[in-house]
Formats: C-alpha cells, sequence, structure tokens
C-alpha cells in the first residue's frame, strides 16, 4: 500500500501490519492480474461474480473444468472447443481470437 496515512492507521490497529504487507499486496496484484484477463476476455463481473460473454456464471464454468481467461491454457483451448463452428464459419480456428484482445495461443505466436 502506498497510502501513508492508511499504513499509520493499519499499524495502530495491527502493530504486525507490515509483517504481512508483502502478502496482501501480492494478493491485490493478482485480483488485479485476473480482473484485467477476465475483463479483456469480454466478462462481466460484479457482486455476484464473473460471467462469461456466452453467460455463463463462474462457478458453472469451473464445475465444468475450463480454463479461465487468466489461465495460460486458455486461448488453446477455447480454440479447440469452438473448432467446429470456426470451420463452420469459414474461419481458421488458429487466427481466430477467443474474445475480445484475449492473448494468442502461444502456438500461433510461435508459427508467425
Amino acid at each position: 500500500m502506498n497510502d501513508p496515512t492508511f499504513n499509520l492507521l493499519q499499524l495502530e490497529r495491527r502493530p504486525n501490519w507490515y509483517d504481512h504487507l508483502p502478502q496482501v499486496e501480492a494478493a491485490m496484484a493478482e485480483e488485479s492480474r485476473i480482473a484485467l484477463a477476465r475483463h479483456d476476455a469480454g466478462w462481466d463481473g460484479d457482486e455476484g461474480g464473473w460471467v462469461s460473454p456466452e453467460g455463463i456464471h463462474e462457478s458453472t464454468w469451473e464445475e465444468e473444468g475450463w480454463p479461465f481467461p487468466e489461465d495460460p491454457a486458455f486461448p488453446d483451448w477455447f480454440r479447440s472447443a469452438y473448432h467446429y463452428e470456426a470451420a463452420d464459419a469459414g474461419l481458421d480456428p488458429f487466427t481466430l481470437n477467443p474474445y475480445p484482445k484475449a492473448p494468442l495461443s502461444r502456438q500461433h505466436l510461435y508459427a508467425q
């Protein structure tokens, strides 16, 4: 936390605040990374959780065992899951961008 006033107030309430500060900052950075990846992939999030562009809630998504947009396996999973839809639409699944601003698969990046 970069706010000195906040840090001092926390120190008054919790004497060991600075002992835990690196873990708190790491958790906040990870949460920001996940939120950015999901937002860039077109997901909507609110107090009820995240919802995919297809309207699938994150809990259902997790139950199905599908990777989330922040997972490295997501671009390749998406292309394989939507391979036939892409082929039917006349698109190359390896150039198909899963969602707006979603990362390309590693395989596709190395092929360029």
